[in-house]
């Protein structure tokens, strides 16, 4: 799992979610996202992101390809 916006965070995957990781500035300040699953169809993937001390929330849909692919 790599994210383009936060190449040097760390991720944890399992079953349920997603928890990443992120450095946001050079103070050492982290941000934690989680991405939640609400939905599956074939390969897609709706999922809630909740930011730890954030009041909002937002839905993303992930497009996960086989792993010869290369992409997601």
């Amino acid at each position: 799992w790599v994210n383009t916006a936060n190449v040097n965070a760390r991720t944890i995957i399992n079953a349920t979610h997603i928890h990443e990781i992120s450095q946001v500035n050079n103070r050492g300040w982290l941000r934690e996202t989680y991405y939640v699953c609400q939905q599956i169809s074939r390969q897609q993937y709706l999922v809630k992101s909740v930011t730890k001390g954030e009041c909002f929330s937002y839905y993303i849909c992930f497009d996960f390809k086989d792993r010869h692919h290369n992409i997601l």
